[in-house]
């Protein structure tokens, strides 16, 4: 897997021939053949969504269901859904098998390797132990979700017959969690504020006193 992954984001606006061009010719130790090799990628949040991934990635095809262990779900940075370190719980998703070629054009719609990272993580599955890629966001500041996103995660689970409870939890901490950054915003406006109140009074208090 490459770290630094330039071209990735060409990928959302070129056909799927162009990009493998443009993969190959910037990756010389690709090959034609190692593109078309298959792996798996584990989705929980909208990617559960069969119809967005084929969108995405072309080749891939629903394998199982998969769960992570000592993780759960929450929505963080601009609100987008990832999995969180969490003892005890398992993380439910989609396990999807695609072509490389396709695992490379995700990565432009998830932003590696900027906004997630993505992680070779072993799955629990119908189909025994997996290793699936998993996209983790680097942020861990926990954000209310958009109605429209909150609606597409939770159509994808609804899909993949998954309980939805873990995602409403991931909401109402998001819920909670917000106000808390808002007043910490408002806080610190007001800190401001106090502060410069501050330096007028001293500055009025150096204009009124009396000269010695």
């Amino acid at each position: 897997m490459e770290d630094d992954f330039s071209e990735g984001f060409q990928a959302m606006s070129m056909p799927r021939w162009k990009f493998a061009e443009l993969l190959l010719s910037n990756n010389k130790n690709l090959t034609v053949e190692q593109l078309k090799n298959r792996c798996l990628m584990f989705a929980y949040g909208s990617n559960m969504l069969k119809q967005q991934v084929s969108h995405r990635a072309p080749s891939a095809l629903k394998y199982c269901l998969g769960s992570l262990d000592g993780y759960t779900l929450r929505f963080v940075g601009r609100g987008v859904a990832s999995p969180f370190p969490s003892v005890g719980n398992k993380l439910q998703g989609v396990v999807y098998s695609l072509e490389l070629i396709d695992l490379f054009r995700m990565h432009a719609y998830e932003g590696f390797p900027y906004v997630y990272d993505c992680k070779l993580r072993p799955l629990e599955t119908s189909k025994g132990l997996k290793f699936a890629w998993t996209y983790i966001h680097h942020s861990k500041q926990v954000v209310k979700p958009t109605d429209d996103y909150l609606l597409r995660v939770l159509e994808g689970a609804t899909e993949a017959k998954i309980d939805d409870s873990h995602i409403w939890e991931a909401y109402n901490i998001a819920l909670r969690a917000t106000p808390i950054t808002e007043l910490a915003k408002l806080a610190n406006q007001a800190e401001k504020v106090n502060q410069k109140k501050s330096l007028f009074s001293e500055e009025a208090y150096a204009l009124d006193k009396p000269s010695v």
